[in-house]
């Protein structure tokens, strides 16, 4: 033996003991600490001790077998000059900490020598790997007991999905009689750590069911440290028993046992329905890098919530600071945008060059609530219209000093013969990002985090009255955000495809959205599918997706007949086409309208109806109201967990689109109680799209009122609402 527990005794008794077993054997650790830093442990071999109470002249020293590991060769070294780094042996390969007392490791000796023992290997308890290797959520998770009290999960957290510790063994063999089924796991403190960062309720960015008991085989790979040692934490006599005056004594080592979060290193490939692809690091603290591929979304946040950048799969990118952002060039910085640059500041803009400052564009406008001043300190002011005219009005007075010449020059001069017109010059007005007459830089409130929330207990929340921004802006938040790319529901009809299993393409979003167990999404994909399939052809033939399975249905668009059949047959044979489950279209509840509605619906669109899709025209506007185009008149009944799942902005019976209108906007002779019963208003909604490599990963919808119900109703109606953000979920 080697070390500080070396005797000649126990050498003798193993030679002897290795004589008669070889091995390999499985021993428990009751020592850790290399003095020489190579990983060895003193493990307990009860075979060989024949006690699980072993003293310390009972262990065998064990060195670290690393699955990798080199150094550079000896031999060119240099013997001048120690400090030469080209000249010294560099090591690399991988390191792992060694397990911590009580856990089994398997010991094999090279050979039989007593000198060759070496641990190859851990051997982990049944039941033991929840927390391997991402610290997977469950919703059998139970809060700690505060006093005589209980908390409820979903007062402190928002959600019963937590990050999930290992359950209790002494519980589990005391109270459960071994039936693991029956306890729930303690939280995990990463839980609160992403309700302060606001992303407890985020399956994506936050929580994750990245566990080895997720499913079996597992498809989670991946590493999770231990975390660090307390050192003023709870100590136990766990270690072996010591040896005083050459004898064993009852006194045994005492090891400290507690430790803080560990960090983790995730690479999974996803759980059956494709979802949590995924490779993620992430610290102890909460800092993290995530790519996910299920989501298509690149996420790398700091620990404390207060700085954050995405990059999603549609090109947009996202950057959120609760402080300051900096950036320097010591070159030229460019600023290219192939559509709008847009900037707002809650108090002043400034910019400044030392040479000069160029303003060019197509209109130059200039809006200011007070003044507006420009000084020329050793130069000149000039204005030019080298094709116009420059015109002036001031309703309090206008006054014109110099300390030189003042000179009038003009092909005509007139003083007071022209009456004065207060409209020469048309009054701007501060408009929405939508509105071309005026600036486009109305001020709007969007949804805003109260950052002060997340040191009081309970979620993070979004409030609808958040903050001041401009119109068009997209405002990063702190989390949670809601308007994450992937959080925008989309409908993509197509064929079926190997490709519906490759996360990111837009056969995989329809294929989940089939599957999904929320009404509205499943109908929504059946209508832009059926849709797909009737315009297919483009130029009037319909033909259904799979031919050799259903048969070939043809027909002309506008043949109402021919489409109805066509459509009727697509839907009769829709679980065979996506190879689905057969009652997929069962039960037929969404709005309350059915899958007859749909196939309706879709039919009068591609005839030529203004009735435009499902997918276009169910919204949820900025004050959480829910409403359709098409029949403006149309309720939606009931709780709208009832109807359409979970629905992030709000909860209750909602009004008609009539009363939206009537209590938001003044319909000349459609006010009060005629505005309430409004029905069959036709409304046109256009969808603005945002698609990259074919796959439309954002929509906004604009519904107006069309003018065949007054042209004065139309304009004075405007936009509706638009839709964005996490409207249903899965």
């Amino acid at each position: 033996m080697q070390g500080d527990i070396s005797t000649n005794q126990p050498q003798s008794r193993l030679v002897k003991f290795l004589e008669r077993r070889t091995g390999p054997f499985i021993g428990k650790v009751k020592r850790v600490g290399d003095p020489q830093f190579g990983g060895r442990l003193w493990v307990n071999i009860e075979e060989y001790s024949q006690t699980k109470d072993p003293s310390m002249s009972d262990l065998v020293e064990c060195r670290y077998l690393n699955p990798f590991y080199g150094v550079s060769s000896i031999e060119a070294n240099s013997t001048t000059d120690p400090y030469d780094y080209d000249r010294s042996q560099r090591s690399y390969g991988m390191w792992f900490v060694p397990p911590s007392i009580d856990n089994d490791v398997v010991v094999m000796f090279v050979k039989g020598e007593t000198i060759q023992a070496f641990w190859i290997g851990c051997v982990a308890p049944e039941n033991m790997n929840q927390m391997l290797p991402g610290v997977g959520a469950l919703e059998s998770t139970s809060v700690k007991a505060v006093g005589d009290s209980q908390l409820g999960k979903t007062a402190l957290y928002g959600t019963d999905l937590l990050p999930a510790g290992e359950i209790n063994r002494k519980a589990w063999d005391e109270q459960s009689g071994n039936q693991v089924s029956k306890l729930n796991s303690p939280i995990h403190p990463q839980a609160e750590l992403l309700r302060q960062q606001g992303l407890i309720q985020d399956t994506i960015r936050g929580t994750t069911s990245s566990s080895a008991r997720r499913e079996s085989p597992s498809q989670v790979f991946g590493i999770s440290t231990p975390g660090p040692l307390k050192q003023n934490g709870k100590k136990l006599p766990i270690g072996p028993r010591l040896t005083k005056d050459g004898k064993p004594s009852q006194e045994k080592i005492q090891v400290i046992t507690e430790r803080g979060s560990g960090h983790t290193f995730v690479l999974d490939d996803g759980d059956s329905n494709g979802d949590n692809q995924l490779v993620r690091l992430r610290s102890a603290s909460g800092h993290q890098i995530l790519l996910n591929d299920s989501a298509g979304v690149v996420y790398i946040a700091n620990g404390s919530g207060n700085a954050w950048m995405e990059f999603s799969s549609n090109g947009g990118i996202d950057i959120y600071s609760g402080g300051s952002v900096s950036l320097r060039s010591r070159g030229d910085m460019n600023f290219h945008s192939d559509s709008d640059i847009n900037m707002f500041a809650r108090q002043k803009v400034k910019i400044k060059g030392l040479q000069k400052i160029v303003i060019d564009g197509g209109v130059i406008q200039q809006y200011a609530d007070i003044d507006i001043q420009s000084q020329a300190t050793t130069g000149t002011i000039r204005q030019k219209a080298p094709n116009g005219q420059i015109l002036s009005y001031a309703g309090l007075g206008q006054q014109h000093h110099t300390s030189g010449q003042h000179i009038l020059t003009g092909g005509q001069i007139h003083f007071n013969s022209h009456p004065i017109n207060p409209n020469v010059i048309s009054t701007y007005e501060r408009t929405s990002v939508l509105d071309a007459s005026g600036t486009g830089t109305k001020h709007e409130f969007v949804p805003d985090v109260n950052i002060a929330d997340k040191y009081k207990s309970g979620p993070l929340t979004v409030t609808q009255q958040g903050n001041v921004t401009m119109s068009g802006m997209r405002m990063p938040t702190h989390e949670p955000f809601p308007y994450h790319f992937d959080k925008i529901v989309t409908f993509v009809g197509g064929e079926p495809s190997l490709n519906d299993r490759i996360p990111g393409t837009p056969e995989f979003i329809a294929a989940r959205n089939r599957l999904s167990t929320n009404d509205t999404v499943r109908f929504g994909q059946l209508q832009a599918d059926l849709q797909y399939q009737l315009q297919k052809q483009g130029l009037g033939q319909i033909q259904t997706a799979v031919n050799k399975t259903v048969g070939s249905v043809k027909g002309t668009v506008g043949s109402i007949s021919s489409i109805q059949k066509a459509a009727d047959d697509f839907v009769k044979n829709y679980s065979l086409i996506y190879g689905l489950p057969q009652n997929t279209l069962q039960p037929i509840t969404p709005l309350t309208t059915g899958v007859t509605e749909i196939v309706n619906q879709t039919i009068r669109s591609v005839s030529g109806d203004t009735i435009n899709l499902l997918k276009d025209q169910v919204f949820v506007n900025q004050s959480g109201i829910l409403y359709t185009a098409g029949n403006i008149g149309q309720s939606i009944p009931g709780n709208i967990t009832n109807v359409l799942g979970d629905l992030t902005k709000t909860t209750g019976v909602f009004n008609t689109a009539g009363n939206i209108i009537s209590s938001a906007i003044n319909i000349p002779g459609f006010g009060g109680t005629a505005a309430n019963t409004l029905t069959n208003l036709s409304a046109v909604t256009d969808s603005y799209k945002n698609i990259v490599g074919g796959n439309i990963t954002s929509v906004t919808a604009i519904t107006s009122l069309v003018s065949n119900i007054g042209t004065s109703i139309a304009n004075t109606v405007a936009s509706v609402g638009r839709a964005i953000g996490n409207i249903f979920k899965w």
